[in-house]
């Protein structure tokens, strides 16, 4: 996800009626590495690293087809979990139960994160 025009696409199955995090998950190797991801991800209180505009687009998917519920344009968000990896959530969304098709997209080249493997992760938001 460095490359302009990058994708993730993927669709879930909604169990349960919540709040769901969206997040990029930069997962590090070793000290160095970490070292390196805290300066491009940045921290929870002072450095807010480097921007990496993103768009999220949801949507509620049915016997009709696809209904864009949701979509947004996004260059920082908040770093908020290490433990292997340095975890910025993107954007909470209350989520009925259902499928959904979900699209991360890359708006513009970020070299910086060339080497970087990143996840994406949908969880519940358990924090309120």
């Amino acid at each position: 996800m460095y490359k302009a025009g990058a994708k993730i696409e993927t669709e879930v199955r909604i169990v349960e009626r919540y709040s769901y995090s969206f997040t990029l998950s930069f997962l590090y190797r070793d000290q160095a590495d970490f070292a390196r991801m805290k300066k491009l991800t940045g921290d929870r209180y002072v450095n807010a690293g480097i921007p990496i505009p993103l768009s999220l687009t949801i949507f509620k998917l049915d016997a009709n087809g696809q209904h864009l519920l949701f979509t947004k344009e996004i260059s920082e968000f908040p770093t908020y979990a290490w433990g292997g990896s340095i975890d910025k959530k993107i954007v909470d969304v209350f989520l009925e139960t259902g499928q959904y098709a979900i699209r991360v997209e890359c708006l513009q080249d970020i070299p910086e994160l060339q080497d970087t493997k990143m996840n994406f992760v949908l969880v519940k938001n358990y924090r309120k």
